[in-house]
């Protein structure tokens, strides 16, 4: 599961899975996601995106 506390994240994300599903290789393809914070003071309770039903 992808959690996103950015709404712009989300936007890529879901059009990147739309995309990659018309690829004819898309089996093929491995997808690493990695995380990065760009506000330090946010906290866990802060509002996330549950990106997996999309």
């Amino acid at each position: 599961m992808v959690r996103c506390m950015c709404p712009f994240c989300y936007i890529g994300k879901h059009n990147f899975e739309q995309v990659l599903e018309k690829l004819p290789f898309k089996n093929e393809i491995e997808v690493e996601w990695k995380s990065f914070q760009l506000d330090l003071t946010l906290d866990a309770a802060s509002t996330l995106y549950n990106i997996d039903n999309c």
